[in-house]
């Protein structure tokens, strides 16, 4: 048997949009999303360190080559941008 079709889709993009690039930082993603008239977000992804997070260990952050520190955490950019739930998101993966 087929499975049900879905009862209802998400909106397509906008022929434009409004973008705010470079959302690699704390600040940068609530200036973006505190800006009603952003409609889609581009960010830089790759491993390194967010300063006092736990261990030094490599993780997924938010930051554009050469850095590798950055203050924002792709779990944290993911859940504020899942959390606010209007913007369409480009991630930029850099490794």
């Amino acid at each position: 048997a087929r499975p049900a079709p879905p009862t209802r889709f998400l909106a397509l993009p906008a022929a434009e949009q409004v973008w705010a690039h470079a959302v690699n930082s704390q600040a940068e993603l609530h200036r973006a999303l505190g800006n009603p008239a952003i409609t889609a977000l581009e960010a830089d992804i790759l491993l390194g360190v967010v300063p006092g997070a736990e261990g030094d260990t490599p993780r997924p952050i938010m930051a554009h080559p050469p850095r590798r520190v950055s203050d924002l955490s792709f779990e944290a950019f993911l859940g504020a941008c899942l959390s606010d739930g209007k913007r369409h998101v480009k991630l930029d993966f850099k490794e």
